[in-house]
């Protein structure tokens, strides 16, 4: 995949492991910025930019019901659960830490 995307002139896809695995795949740049967004630059570290209001709602569903999954939250929002993901970690180590095993709890830190 790698050699792939060098081969077709992309950047090479960046891998990580948080919570969940991820690979981002870059778009082609356009006099640097990302092709089908104008406003956005290159050296934007965010994927995904989220609504205040959904990182604020899902983190008032995670105080009421500390257990609750991101498909619970994605259903009950009416979002993606990658919105979902984004809107946790916004909130991660400054406002909840998940609290045992990846499928435990919620812990309120702030």
């Amino acid at each position: 995949m790698i050699d792939r995307c060098v081969e077709l002139g992309l950047r090479k896809p960046e891998f990580r492991q948080d919570e969940d695995f991820t690979v981002v795949m870059w778009r082609k740049e356009v006099a640097g910025t990302v092709q089908g967004d104008p406003e956005r630059s290159k050296s934007d570290p965010n994927l995904i930019q989220n609504d205040p209001n959904l990182v604020e709602q899902v983190y008032q569903l995670i105080v009421k019901d500390r257990s609750i999954s991101r498909a619970r939250l994605s259903e009950l929002l009416n979002v993606s659960e990658r919105q979902v993901r984004a809107a946790i970690d916004e909130l991660r180590d400054k406002r909840i830490r998940r609290k045992g095993t990846t499928r435990g709890e919620w812990e309120i830190i702030g």
